[in-house]
């Protein structure tokens, strides 16, 4: 079994008060890469290409916070959410990887596409 490590500084969740943790409004701030769901509450460090990850049609990190909008969050559901965010950018990183691993084979003579996940 193979150790993987993940980035501790994305998806941080920070909190101006414990009680409101209320989803609210979902919003990612690009510039700033803040994933925001109230006005006390965010989670930091969290790339436009981790907010915008899918899985077919399905916006992972928007429709965990949108399935969950007008309740209050549990410690375990803001702790999973954390560890989501950490994972879809570990997973972006790998296929970064397999890609560039790819390209790098003679049996694709230049032939490969890099999908655009920087």
């Amino acid at each position: 079994m193979q150790l993987i490590l993940l980035k501790k500084s994305i998806g941080m969740h920070i909190s101006n008060s414990d009680e409101k943790r209320v989803v609210q409004k979902i919003e990612h701030l690009k510039e700033i890469k803040e994933l925001i769901y109230n006005n006390n509450n965010r989670l930091t460090n969290v790339p436009c290409k981790v907010y915008e990850f899918t899985i077919g049609t399905y916006q992972l990190l928007k429709k965990y916070l949108k399935y969950r909008e007008g309740r209050k969050l549990s410690i375990h559901e803001i702790e999973h959410l954390e560890k989501v965010i950490k994972v879809i950018q570990y997973t972006i990183d790998v296929q970064k990887q397999n890609d560039l691993t790819i390209c790098n084979l003679q049996e694709f003579d230049n032939n490969f596409t890099l999908l655009n996940v920087a």
